[in-house]
């Protein structure tokens, strides 16, 4: 688990909210192994992950499907596993000429971002020396657009499985390199959707298991309403008070570490830290940059209704 900086950098916020049960779990005894509070975290789910009845879907091979391929810029990692996938989608396109093959990217070759893609599937293409089926094709925009009209989701490990498992979309995380915890991929044990490529596009996939949704944030009753009812009690003993209320303590702290993480950290008695300018707007436009469009509305909208249950 990557958590555990994660937790002891915001150990010490009112509020720490987890992605899911599972996270939550790891969360709670990471906190009492160091003696920390647990009762500040809490279990929401995905924020970006819209909920959805399951949509009709063409699941037979060569009806029509719309087959979306989601790429991430750095995974798979080796220029021979991405010809492996575009070979076998080439293959798909032509085993199935009624179906729709979509490689859904981020963003075009060369175009500059926060996160360079050195092995891009459209500029590497030619390296399979095959003429580009006419029902395989390249596009780029919005991911939630886009899988409106899926019929089958197939990518390594992104965000957008989430997205789509979220909005029932049949959905297949690529299994043909084995389970590899730095593409992601060992987060979806157990959900039945792991497959190799080949199968996934001849077979169909099934729904993913129910005690793996209802472990990974994707469950039922999982919500932001129980954190909701914990930040509207910090802010009502907040209003009764005559005075600020006094900031918890926190784990990383000069006295015990190189890092202090505590508010306004003086570099020493006469100097604060150097302030930014437009720090808010900076941070703003780096998520923007960084996360795909419907991981940044999703925070956007879950900010936004947090701040409707106050007013």
């Amino acid at each position: 688990m990557k958590l555990a900086n994660g937790l002891a950098t915001r150990q010490g916020a009112d509020i720490i909210c987890l992605n899911s049960k599972k996270d939550l779990s790891y969360a709670k005894e990471f906190f009492s192994d160091l003696g920390l509070d647990g009762s500040v975290l809490e279990s929401t789910n995905y924020p970006f992950a819209a909920e959805g009845e399951r949509k009709e879907v063409k699941t037979k091979p060569n009806t029509g499907r719309h087959i979306v391929f989601t790429t991430q810029p750095h995974w798979p990692g080796k220029i021979e596993e991405r010809l492996y996938v575009l070979g076998e989608l080439v293959k798909a396109a032509k085993l199935y000429p009624s179906d729709k093959i979509i490689i859904k990217l981020r963003m075009p070759a060369g175009k500059k971002t926060i996160h360079p893609e050195k092995y891009h599937y459209e500029s590497i293409f030619p390296k399979l020396r095959l003429k580009k089926p006419t029902n395989l094709e390249f596009v780029y925009g919005d991911m939630a657009k886009v899988l409106e009209s899926t019929d089958l989701h197939i990518t390594l490990a992104s965000t957008a499985a989430v997205e789509s498992i979220a909005m029932k979309i049949p959905t297949a995380i690529i299994g043909d390199f084995g389970i590899v915890e730095k593409y992601g991929v060992d987060h979806f044990v157990g959900s039945g959707l792991i497959l190799k490529i080949s199968d996934a596009l001849s077979s169909g996939v099934s729904l993913p298991h129910a005690q793996w949704l209802n472990y990974n944030g994707l469950g039922e009753d999982d919500n932001f309403e129980a954190a909701f009812s914990k930040l509207r009690r910090v802010i009502e003993k907040q209003d009764q008070s005559a005075s600020a209320l006094p900031l918890n303590p926190v784990y990383y702290n000069s006295k015990n570490y190189a890092y202090d993480f505590s508010p306004s950290v003086m570099i020493d008695k006469k100097e604060r830290l150097p302030k930014r300018p437009r720090l808010k707007v900076r941070i703003k436009n780096m998520l923007k940059e960084l996360l795909p469009p419907i991981v940044y509305d999703g925070l956007g909208a879950a900010l936004r209704k947090l701040r409707s249950s106050f007013s």
